[in-house]
């Protein structure tokens, strides 16, 4: 069985520093919270054996202070990406800009955005 964390809300998210054993990750947040710089997603770190990540970012006010490409990197053993973004401004980038984006970065990875504005 994989280790599993689930974050459902950003005072969890903005603690949580590294889980190097962590195999999948839920991040949920879709529930009209405001998100600050201070709440970022740059907080994730030493995910060397995470498999799965799922992030659901759905109506969030400022989502893109939550940077969900810029600092997760170094996922070597990525094998799926969800990201969910439907009904969230994330400043200019549209569904095909992210998913090329996230499939530059993670090529070996099975990567699916939902998007609409």
């Amino acid at each position: 069985m994989k280790s599993n964390t689930q974050i459902d809300n950003l005072d969890f998210l903005s603690g949580f520093q590294e889980a190097s054993n962590l195999e999948e990750l839920d991040i949920n947040l879709s529930q009209n919270q405001r998100v600050t710089g201070g709440q970022q997603i740059t907080y994730l770190k030493d995910l060397d054996n995470l498999e799965t990540l799922n992030m659901n970012l759905a109506k969030l006010e400022n989502a893109w202070d939550l940077k969900p490409f810029n600092k997760l990197t170094d996922l070597d053993n990525l094998q799926d990406f969800y990201l969910n973004v439907k009904g969230t401004d994330i400043y200019g980038y549209d569904a095909q800009n992210l998913q090329d984006k996230a499939q530059k970065q993670y090529p070996d990875a099975n990567i699916k955005i939902e998007y609409s504005n």
